[in-house]
């Protein structure tokens, strides 16, 4: 499921809607398939945003606005708030550390 939100991928990720048409399901179907493995879209796409963000995070070229755009956020606050929930530390901050390895 994570390869085909890359493909759809227009910057931002697809919803649940977008990604279950591609597999020919009905959103509702996909929650109940995505269910029977603990799992929910929600967790998928954080999933998928927090890996992809470190990837961008490793080029200089892209300001942390934009990867807060590539990856959906229509604020960059939300993209620097989701960020230190899931790595304990700010974008900057693993940005520096990258760049300075």
């Amino acid at each position: 499921m994570k390869i085909a939100a890359l493909h759809l991928a227009q910057p931002a990720l697809p919803g649940l809607q977008e990604i279950a048409e591609v597999f020919h399901l009905t959103p509702r179907t996909m929650q109940r398939m995505l269910a029977k493995e603990q799992l929910t879209f929600r967790k998928l796409s954080d999933e998928l945003k927090k890996q992809l963000g470190v990837i961008l995070l490793r080029h200089d070229g892209y300001t942390i606005t934009d990867i807060a755009y590539l990856l959906g956020y229509a604020e960059p606050a939300s993209f620097v708030h989701a960020f230190k929930k899931w790595h304990g530390c700010s974008p900057t901050g693993i940005r520096a550390e990258v760049l300075n390895q």
